[in-house]
């Protein structure tokens, strides 16, 4: 009797061991499967975010090579509109030197250059050929003159004349380059 009763105990211990493991393996495996989600959750998130800031990076140095092509085109239209600029300063500076009597002539038509003073730039003082006027030479201008009268003055240089026209002058070129 002691022997059935030591199997029954025994008996029903097993049976209590393997309902314990059974609730253990199925707690496991609820609490694994929970935490499998979790992860795969986090994993999800995390995955978006990278993407998320791959994107934002790839749109910004998108953008940052546009402003840099912009940059480098704008760079290379101005340093165009220079050249010309420069060409079209050198050939009014050609022109001014060789018809500088015919311009004061014109700027002073309506005047009597008796009361008039002519200052000239170094590079432009030499004989102007302009009698009945005072000439002088005024080493601050620079490929230029001023005609003063008793109560005007016109100042006629490249700088006077591309700074009255720039704008135009720059749409014009730009024009004519990049059409």
């Amino acid at each position: 009797m002691l022997d059935t009763f030591a199997k029954q105990i025994l008996g029903e211990a097993e049976k209590r061991t393997q309902a314990i493991i059974r609730e253990a393996r199925e707690e496991f495996e609820k609490t694994w499967a929970a935490r499998e989600k979790e992860i795969d959750e986090e994993y999800r998130q995390r995955l978006e975010r990278e993407k998320e800031s791959i994107r934002r990076d790839m749109q910004s140095e998108i953008a940052q090579a546009r402003v840099e092509a912009k940059k480098e085109a704008l760079g290379a239209k101005n340093e165009s509109v220079q050249d010309v600029l420069q060409n079209v300063g050198e050939r009014f500076r050609k022109f001014l030197r060789r018809d500088l009597k015919k311009i004061v002539t014109a700027v002073a038509a309506d005047e009597d250059l008796t009361d008039c003073s002519l200052l000239l730039s170094p590079d432009l003082f030499d004989d102007t050929g302009i009698t009945g006027l005072e000439t002088k030479q005024d080493d601050t201008l620079k490929e230029g003159f001023i005609l003063r009268g008793p109560h005007w003055q016109v100042r006629f240089s490249w700088d006077t004349v591309r700074e009255a026209v720039r704008e135009e002058l720059v749409t014009e070129i730009t024009k004519h380059l990049y059409s």
